[in-house]
């Protein structure tokens, strides 16, 4: 008698559809503390697009996209942010302690005294009064006015210098005209402001007339600059003593866009 024995085998094969992992904490260790190994997470197609190594520096290849809650730094280290696009704050108030902020000569102190707002713009400033009197007697040749100096050292450019010149005048000359040039240069080459005084009808050599002059000159690079005042008589003016007294110069620098 034949006996044909028939074995029947069913393999089961599991799918998993989806796998969840739970862990209270999930911790991994790696075998340097010099950040030459880290922990990597990397997309399909084995691009690395965020990593933590082994000294705690924590690498974003995208950046984060976004975040909720608090992100809080601690440590005594730099925190740097390295952009080509800006930095935006949808909300808020970003809190930054005094000398924080520092971008070549431009500190956090400067930030909050260039507001133009309850005179908090920060203006670097010279004043110089001589009441003294001097004379020229010389239609050609300008004559620096005594202590008619100041001297701007210009950290930050480009910069805006800004000058006030005034004094009183008068000729020596009894019952004359009385005429005179005023003129404010820069670094003895360049003038940067006139005014011309001429009364045309004969005066008493007691009266005293007004001579002042506003002006303001843009720098584009930083050193010192230093501004003078010079007076001449009128062109063409012979036999006639100008005088000058009571002058006073004041200016001041700062940055502009």
């Amino acid at each position: 008698m034949k006996y044909e024995m028939k074995f029947l085998f069913f393999t089961f094969l599991p799918f998993y559809l989806f796998t969840t992992l739970y862990a209270s904490d999930m911790k991994v260790k790696l075998n340097s503390k010099d950040g030459s190994t880290g922990f990597q997470i990397r997309d399909s197609d084995e691009i690395v697009v965020s990593s933590i190594t082994s000294n705690g520096n924590v690498h974003s290849k995208y950046g984060v996209v976004s975040a909720t809650g608090v992100f809080t730094g601690t440590g005594l280290g730099v925190f740097s942010i390295t952009t080509s696009s800006g930095i935006k704050m949808n909300a808020g108030t970003l809190d930054i302690p005094t000398g924080a902020i520092k971008d070549g000569t431009i500190t956090t102190d400067d930030i909050g005294d260039r507001q133009v707002s309850s005179a908090k713009m920060l203006m670097y400033s010279t004043f110089t009064y001589n009441s003294s009197s001097d004379s020229t007697t010389d239609n050609t040749n300008w004559k620096k006015i005594p202590g008619m100096e100041a001297n701007f050292d210009v950290t930050a450019q480009p910069a805006m210098i800004i000058v006030n010149f005034s004094a009183e005048t008068w000729r020596s000359e009894d019952n004359n005209w009385m005429g005179g040039q005023f003129r404010i240069m820069l670094n003895d080459t360049t003038m940067i402001g006139f005014n011309e005084i001429v009364v045309g009808v004969n005066v008493s050599n007691s009266s005293r007339w007004p001579i002042s002059i506003s002006t303001g000159y843009r720098v584009t690079s930083t050193g010192n600059y230093k501004v003078t005042v010079e007076y001449k008589l009128p062109s063409g003016w012979t036999g006639a003593t100008l005088n000058v007294a009571n002058a006073s110069l004041n200016g001041f620098w700062l940055g502009s866009p």
